[in-house]
């Protein structure tokens, strides 16, 4: 089963709080015993 965590900002924009939203999505996820197969990457990801 696929599933999607989604994060919105309306206004201000508060990169911290998605990303922590975000997470928070992911780890009720996992704690249901799903897994992610692909993390998508971020520009944080990158070394260039």
């Amino acid at each position: 089963m696929k599933v999607k965590c989604a994060s919105y900002a309306l206004g201000f924009l508060d990169d911290i709080k998605l990303e922590n939203k975000f997470q928070q999505c992911v780890n009720d996820y996992q704690a249901q015993g799903y897994v992610v197969l692909d993390a998508v990457p971020t520009d944080s990801d990158s070394d260039a």
